[in-house]
């Protein structure tokens, strides 16, 4: 199966809550899902340009963007290639709340001080959704980011990186 079956195949996986549907049966489903995402996460190969190309491509699709970006978030290791797409699909997203599966993985893979600093040419001088978007990612990143990535020197670079990005938004 490739990554376009797969897709195609989500629509039935992905799990939503229907009237009538009771909260045991909701977590059936959704536990079904996470086992599938991981099993099919299994498939990516990070040195595969096909894939690479695929997740890139995907990531700018509407429709295919919440697929990708939970396949992504089920993988050890996020190829580097996928950062930059990652971070425009962030920036793209129109909800600032969906921002979060996007800044999520990327922070996971990347590190939230680097996150930070790709959103800060969209928030300094992208377009007016560059910047809200840019806006609702960063408030996600440094909340993402685990305690123990941040020794002291880093955190004085996220926090003038922060800072500087604040200004921006008065």
């Amino acid at each position: 199966m490739n990554w376009g079956e797969c897709w195609s195949r989500c629509e039935e996986m992905e799990p939503r809550m229907q009237l009538g549907m009771d909260g045991k049966e909701f977590v059936r489903k959704q536990e079904a899902w996470n086992n599938w995402l991981s099993e099919i996460a299994q498939r990516f190969e990070a040195d595969s340009v096909e894939d690479i190309a695929w997740f890139e491509r995907a990531l700018a699709a509407e429709g295919k963007k919440w697929f990708a970006c939970s396949v992504l978030s089920k993988l050890p290791q996020i190829p580097d290639a996928l950062f930059a797409p990652l971070i425009q699909a962030a920036v793209r997203e129109h909800c600032p709340s969906n921002t979060r599966a996007f800044v999520a993985p990327a922070v996971h893979a990347f590190g939230s001080a680097r996150v930070i600093e790709a959103l800060r040419p969209y928030a300094e001088h992208g377009t007016r959704e560059d910047k809200d978007g840019a806006q609702s990612a960063l408030y996600w990143a440094p909340l993402l980011s685990p305690a123990e990535e941040q020794p002291a020197q880093g955190r004085s670079l996220l926090k003038s990186i922060l800072s500087r990005i604040r200004a921006l938004f008065g």
